[in-house]
């Protein structure tokens, strides 16, 4: 009889071999990122950046409190506008929806200091998906 706490090591080396064998693989997430349909064993030592995490709470704050989890892609958007903000011309952001992105954008790189304009642009109704929008992207037969 194998002692109590192998049965458990057990089970997850048979799991292991089954979920590889369908090509799968497990990772150890533990202080890993791992979150917005995006998995990495790097660090994720950016979410406890306090400006970011200021970026972020204001993201929050304009989608009503509602957080959607997507730290990286937040992470993301804050590398590409400081970089953006360096280059002549405005900022514009398509599909805003609550505006979490340009608000947080805005806060990180103190907005009013810029000198630059952000238009936002949504249409407020979500794409268009009547029949004659589906046809247009419908495959062949």
């Amino acid at each position: 009889m194998q002692p109590k706490r192998a049965i458990p090591s057990l089970i997850k080396h048979i799991l292991k071999r089954m979920l590889r064998s369908a090509g799968y693989e497990l990772f150890n997430t533990r202080n890993r990122y791992a979150e917005d349909g995006l998995l990495t064993v790097h660090n994720d030592h950016f979410r406890k950046d306090p400006r970011f995490r200021a970026a972020y709470d204001r993201g929050v704050q304009a989608s009503a409190g509602v957080d959607p989890h997507f730290a990286w892609r937040l992470h993301a958007a804050l590398w590409a506008a400081r970089t953006a903000v360096k280059l002549p011309g405005d900022f514009v952001e398509c599909g805003v929806n609550a505006g979490f992105m340009s608000s947080a954008i805005m806060r990180s790189l103190n907005w009013s200091d810029v000198g630059k304009q952000f238009y936002l642009i949504d249409t407020f109704a979500g794409p268009d998906l009547s029949r004659s929008q589906q046809t247009r992207f419908a495959r062949p037969a």
